[in-house]
This record gives structure tokens, sequence and C-alpha cells, in this order.
């Protein structure tokens, strides 16, 4: 399964203080752990920079 991630997600997942960090963080984690195979645009690269 593949999912793309966009700013939304990843920002809240990086940002501790972020209302919606403890519900994106897990899907950021499971990513990295190989569980799904993630997208990132470059545009959302974009963005989050």
């Amino acid at each position: 399964m593949k999912i793309l991630f966009d700013t939304s997600v990843l920002v809240a997942a990086l940002v501790q203080k972020h209302p919606k960090h403890e519900r994106a963080l897990p899907w950021l984690s499971k990513a990295i752990r190989n569980e799904f195979e993630f997208i990132v645009s470059s545009h959302t690269l974009a963005e989050l920079y």
C-alpha cells in the first residue's frame, strides 16, 4: 500500500505542540519502519521547508 503524506501530516508529526501530534506521529513512525510505502511530493517538501 502507498500512502501520500502532505504538509498537514508531516507538520503535525514533527511539532510536539501541534494539536494533532499524537494522531500523526504514529503514521510517520510506521512509514519509517517500512510498514507501508509512503510518498511525499516535492511541493510538500518545499512547503515543509
